[in-house]
């Protein structure tokens, strides 16, 4: 499985209500018609917790994520005409987009359902291939006994310069890792964001390194 993760710009010219709108509508509506598509998630940012300066990445407004069972279908569906049309639709209301190829690893679920969810955007400390397996490591002895973090999903970058030719400026961003984190409710996911757990798992990880923080709303569209 993969993940075709999409880091998205607002135009400026529109304001956040109308991009947000023409993006769960018009776009959604497009974009669920992609053959072979398994699944598509929205996540529009409620709180910007950590950004780093200067800015590694573009400026984010929005994530995307389309599931795929491989990279092959994910290259099938982008030359249907069903996919035409959501690139044509692009610049019609975003500013910007980075396109991530991502590999999730499922690294702890807990049995409750999550409700609130975090969105770290990192790269790694070091050029080594054992960034990845220290990362999982580390993560998982730090939420032993750590019962606010519901869920954890490592998705390690293994495509940061996915060509889109929509007509809107695209970046290749330093990044190596999109982590999704899940709690019960905004204030749990404050508190450990803030707390020494957060500290460890996000900016002391000898790992990887943050780039930004979000706390995002996930809207599940297909």
């Amino acid at each position: 499985m993969i993940l075709r993760t999409g880091i998205i710009s607002r135009r400026q010219d529109l304001d956040p209500r109308s991009f947000a709108e023409h993006w769960k509508s018009v776009h959604e509506t497009l974009a669920r018609h992609m053959p072979r598509l398994r699944s598509y998630r929205q996540n529009h940012i409620l709180a910007r917790l950590y950004e780093m300066r200067p800015s590694r990445i573009q400026e984010v407004d929005r994530f995307s994520q389309l599931q795929f069972d491989s990279i092959e279908d994910m290259e099938f569906s982008e030359r249907s005409p069903e996919y035409a049309a959501v690139r044509d639709d692009i610049a019609n209301f975003q500013g910007g987009i980075t396109i991530l190829v991502v590999e999730p690893q499922e690294i702890h679920t807990a049995v409750q359902g999550p409700a609130a969810k975090l969105i770290c955007v990192s790269r790694a400390r070091s050029d080594t291939a054992e960034y990845r397996s220290g990362w999982s490591s580390s993560a998982r002895a730090m939420i032993e006994g750590a019962p606010e973090v519901r869920k954890i999903v490592q998705n390690w970058v293994i495509d940061k310069d996915h060509p889109v030719s929509a007509g809107v400026p695209q970046g290749a961003p330093d990044v190596d890792a999109l982590t999704e984190l899940w709690f019960d409710d905004s204030e749990t996911l404050a508190r450990v964001v803030n707390s020494s757990l957060g500290k460890r798992l996000f900016h002391s990880n000898p790992w990887l390194e943050p780039v930004a923080i979000y706390e995002v709303a996930e809207l599940v569209m297909v």
